[in-house]
């Protein structure tokens, strides 16, 4: 999260390493979104490289790429994580044995949009890592992952550190 802060390239080849981590311990927990949700995870990566290093003009800075969401874009980003939310959610309790089908479906589809956004470097990404970091505390209690749940709550509080960050940049340009 430091690296995504400081919008740091790197932080994508983190993000793909630590999450080929996650698949397993998810794995391991049955939450099965989880796992998905670090595949996904892993080929942002690779589309977040290209956004930040090869499209935008080989820069990280927020100030030269940032935008915000319209109500356009928020209209359509909420639906299209309502839907995934029902699709992973009737996946997950007609065909896994997952403990908590709407909970691990409804963070894996707001974790989705989250990364799009931030692959975007649209700034309210932050809210949804916030909703995502706090709910997965809850999660990984729930299922027992209890150093997973200190990880989560770091990153909690970290995710609201990291939105006033990238608003700091924002006004600087401005």
């Amino acid at each position: 999260m430091y690296l995504e802060i400081k919008q740091d390239w790197k932080m994508w080849i983190v993000g793909i390493l630590s999450s080929m981590i996650y698949i397993y311990v998810f794995f391991v927990a049955k939450l099965y979104a989880e796992v998905g949700i670090n595949v996904y995870y892993m080929l942002m990566g690779f589309y977040g490289i290209f956004l930040w290093l090869v499209k935008k003009n080989k820069t990280s800075s927020i100030k030269k790429n940032n935008r915000s969401i319209d109500k356009k874009m928020t209209l359509m980003l909420s639906i299209f994580t309502t839907a995934m939310t029902g699709l992973i959610y009737y996946i997950l309790k007609n065909y896994t044995d997952s403990p908590l089908p709407f909970w691990d479906a409804m963070i894996a589809a707001l974790s989705i949009t989250a990364t799009w956004m931030l692959a975007n470097k649209i700034i309210e990404h932050w809210f949804l890592w916030i909703a995502v970091n706090f709910g997965m505390v809850a999660i990984t209690i729930a299922t027992e992952i209890y150093i997973t749940s200190a990880l989560y709550l770091i990153y909690g509080f970290v995710s609201i550190y990291g939105y006033y960050e990238w608003l700091k940049l924002v006004k600087q340009e401005k």
